[in-house]
């Protein structure tokens, strides 16, 4: 594992030397039998990372490379050298004060178009927006919303799920015609979502040729899908006009994918 950091440190790809340290996390949580090891890997990835005047930016680098010298910290091998203060946060980085807008990216999207739409989106000539990201954008890039620019305090950041359904809870708060505005929106997103979901899953059992389970739910049909997406957004409309929001303003709804997640970046 050192030789393998070592030999990757130097490479002008922030996303191959994260794979590589990814890896090496891995392999090292179930590396019981040789602490020495584990100790010369913390000390690669320190001088790799970490023992510089600024730290880098990506998020992921850091976070695994932190991961190492945590492990070895916690397991008492951890080589003096390293200072275990600087590889956790807020590090020594300068921090992001400003992100690429949907025009930055325009021009790249014939020349990058792989790039663009899995990390960005496809754009869309018709609607003139991206739309739906790719693998890499809604996988590995989605994970930096478990990321945050406070520092760590004594109790663990709330998740996505709590954020939006404490918000949701504050909406309802407000009674009268706003709160039945607010469940009607819910249960509308709700509802498209399970039919969207019985849609997917029937695609996925047609196309893998093997019929779904006696007891699952009939699959919605398209048209249905139509009249539940045009409820789902009468309400959404509704909801947002009560609370004094632009058509254009985006309200976050709870998912499947957003209960009890914690931040990814922990102490």
């Amino acid at each position: 594992m050192p030789i393998l950091i070592r030999t990757f440190a130097g490479v002008d790809d922030a996303y191959v030397r994260e794979r590589v340290l990814a890896a090496v996390l891995a392999a090292a949580t179930h590396l019981d039998t040789e602490p020495d090891v584990l100790r010369e890997a913390a000390v690669e990835v320190w001088r790799a990372v970490f023992d510089r005047p600024v730290v880098e930016w990506h998020a992921f680098v850091r976070h695994y490379a932190r991961g190492i010298v945590e492990l070895a910290a916690a397991r008492g091998v951890l080589d003096p050298v390293v200072d275990i203060g600087r590889a956790r946060p807020p590090y020594a980085s300068t921090p992001v004060l400003s992100w690429p807008s949907e025009a930055d990216f325009l021009p790249l999207v014939d020349e990058a178009r792989a790039i663009i739409s899995s990390a960005v989106g496809f754009y869309s000539e018709a609607e003139g927006r991206f739309t739906m990201q790719g693998d890499f954008g809604s996988k590995t890039m989605s994970g930096l919303s478990h990321f945050y620019r406070e520092p760590r305090g004594p109790t663990p950041p709330r998740t996505r799920g709590q954020i939006v359904g404490a918000y949701w809870e504050g909406v309802r708060a407000m009674g009268g015609e706003v709160a039945r505005l607010a469940e009607q929106a819910l249960d509308a997103h709700r509802v498209h979502a399970e039919a969207e979901s019985r849609r997917v899953t029937d695609l996925y059992f047609g196309f893998l040729d093997t019929p779904a389970t006696s007891h699952a739910p009939k699959p919605a049909d398209e048209a249905e899908i139509e009249t539940l997406e045009a409820l789902r957004d009468a309400a959404d409309g509704a909801v947002k006009l009560a609370l004094g929001l632009g058509p254009d303003d985006r309200l976050s709804y709870p998912g499947h994918g957003d209960k009890n997640w914690p931040s990814f970046d922990r102490r």
